[in-house]
């Protein structure tokens, strides 16, 4: 028989609540452009549970970071932001409440010797955000992972080549991608060359409207990161007013 490890306890400065194995965290808004339910991610403690250092977050997409600031620059808004404290930008699910990052930092340090601010982390600002990325013609796309359970996704070509309108004409594009070509990105989505745009409605041969928008469910390519299609709108949309004014 194995005899039982007693292991030193070392209490959280915040008590109980900020001592558990695993927490719910996300980006703040503020720090991140889009739904900030699309940054929650999983934060487990693999070492003493108040030690920080010792962490593993894994996001939506299946990402797995060892340090928070990893998960905060994969992503984190570059436009809105340089150099920061890497907890200030998250907030932590605890019980039915979002915390900020900084403070479940402070009360998760052990209670003897608990910092009254966590740390500045040593790193250097964040690259500026290249916006001319948001205002190129074609881009590379793909059917997000997070759309497989939709009626269309088993039987859908999984990447193509976009071709994109203004900023201001968004549902004006061209697909191209298993060697076929699709007037629209519904058109791609199912694998209909015959579903057209036409005063702002999505319509199948047969005359059937598609109100939901198709950006949801894909991915664009911009630079070396694929960006949410609806937030790769928004940005897109943005970073063009500015530009072309």
């Amino acid at each position: 028989m194995f005899a039982a490890q007693t292991l030193p306890v070392t209490t959280c400065r915040g008590g109980a609540l900020y001592g558990n194995r695993s927490y719910t965290i996300r980006m703040k808004p503020e720090f991140y452009l889009g739904n900030a339910e699309r940054s929650e991610a999983l934060l487990v403690k693999t070492g003493p549970m108040t030690d920080l250092r010792q962490i593993r977050v894994r996001d939506q997409d299946g990402k797995t970071f060892t340090d928070i600031k990893y998960y905060v620059g994969e992503h984190v808004q570059k436009s809105r932001t340089t150099a920061f404290n890497v907890w200030h930008c998250v907030e932590v699910l605890l019980g039915e409440e979002w915390e900020s990052g900084s403070r479940f930092y402070t009360l998760t340090q052990p209670s003897a010797d608990a910092p009254f601010e966590p740390p500045i982390p040593e790193s250097e600002p964040l690259p500026p955000l290249d916006k001319k990325l948001y205002t190129k013609l074609r881009y590379r796309v793909r059917i997000s992972p997070k759309s497989a359970g939709e009626p269309w996704y088993e039987h859908a070509s999984k990447d193509g080549e976009i071709s994109v309108a203004n900023h201001n004409e968004l549902y004006r594009t061209e697909v191209r991608s298993g060697g076929k070509y699709y007037a629209t990105l519904w058109g791609w989505l199912m694998d209909d060359t015959m579903i057209y745009w036409r005063a702002g409605i999505y319509r199948g041969d047969n005359g059937h409207m598609i109100e939901e928008c198709p950006w949801k469910h894909i991915d664009v390519l911009v630079g070396r990161e694929w960006v949410d299609g609806d937030v790769f709108c928004e940005f897109r949309q943005q970073i063009c007013s500015e530009m072309f004014k």
